[in-house]
């Protein structure tokens, strides 16, 4: 009786983790669903945009670069666990290529997540700003404030590159880490093809138009990958909770198999024991 009160206890459990489990899982779907749109509504823009901006031939510090060898790495990470190897897979691929860039100058960071302030602040390594306790949703204000601090570093000349390491949004089930280089501004092939590049028309003039183009560039740089984080972020967690339940219910499964057992085993012991004894009796 013992042997079934434990079976039953563990049932008891691991029914009480499911039922959190599929909570999480359900909340996971709501809130991917909402970043997700904001994610992929966001694209055509940034694609436009990058067009734009990689076609702007101007002498700037933007374009140019400065003489600093430093790199700034802004990291992207999420507050909280229960995600799978969301954050651990981002953080090994920037360790490694943090320990690269390392070799011919400084490195800086910006942390974003409490997963990265926690992980890098026992590395030992120059951070710069951490921003953690992120809001359920990505917000201007805060991209905004990243975007300062990174264009504040590279303007003084503190830093010669600024580089983007985060979570890329691909669908419900894929999501991979991309290391982007946002300063000094990158060389983009032609949109419309090899060797083709299309004609602008500036009004009033380049000169004029190109530091705005340039800020919104940037700004739109930052808090894109934002949007990526949130959403490969509910991503991950959705499919931890999605094999979290399942695996919850293949031990349900087992459990409930071994106490079927136990018990069909108590009671052919139990029917032994008084045919031994009536056999007893009337001998």
């Amino acid at each position: 009786m013992t042997q079934l009160k434990d079976i039953k206890e563990r049932i008891k459990g691991i029914s009480g983790t499911q039922k959190i489990t599929k909570a999480m899982k359900s909340m996971s779907l709501i809130k991917l669903q909402k970043a997700e749109a904001r994610a992929l509504a966001s694209r055509p823009f940034i694609y436009a945009i990058t067009d734009i901006v990689s076609h702007l031939d101007f002498d700037n510090i933007y374009y140019k670069g400065n003489k600093s060898r430093d790199a700034l790495f802004v990291i992207f990470t999420s507050d909280r666990g229960l995600c799978g190897a969301f954050n651990e897979n981002l953080i090994r691929q920037a360790e490694a290529l943090i320990k690269e860039r390392s070799r011919t100058g400084k490195c800086r960071l910006i942390l974003i997540g409490t997963k990265a302030a926690v992980h890098f602040a026992k590395k030992g390594c120059e951070v710069f700003s951490t921003y953690s306790h992120l809001p359920s949703d990505p917000t201007v204000s805060l991209s905004n404030l990243v975007m300062s601090d990174c264009r504040n570093l590279y303007n003084d000349g503190k830093v010669g590159e600024v580089i983007l390491i985060y979570n890329n949004f691909k669908s419900k089930l894929k999501y991979e880490v991309k290391i982007k280089k946002m300063l000094p501004l990158p060389k983009v092939a032609p949109a419309a093809g090899k060797g083709v590049r299309p004609v602008f028309l500036y009004e009033p003039d380049q000169k004029r138009l190109v530091g705005g183009v340039v800020e919104m560039f940037l700004d739109s740089t930052v808090f894109h990958s934002f949007l990526d984080l949130y959403a490969s972020e509910y991503s991950a967690r959705l499919a931890a909770m999605t094999k979290a339940t399942d695996s919850a219910q293949e031990m349900i499964d087992d459990l409930t198999l071994e106490l079927n057992k136990t018990r069909q085993a108590t009671i052919t012991r139990e029917l032994l024991e008084i045919i031994s004894g009536a056999e007893a009796l009337a001998s």
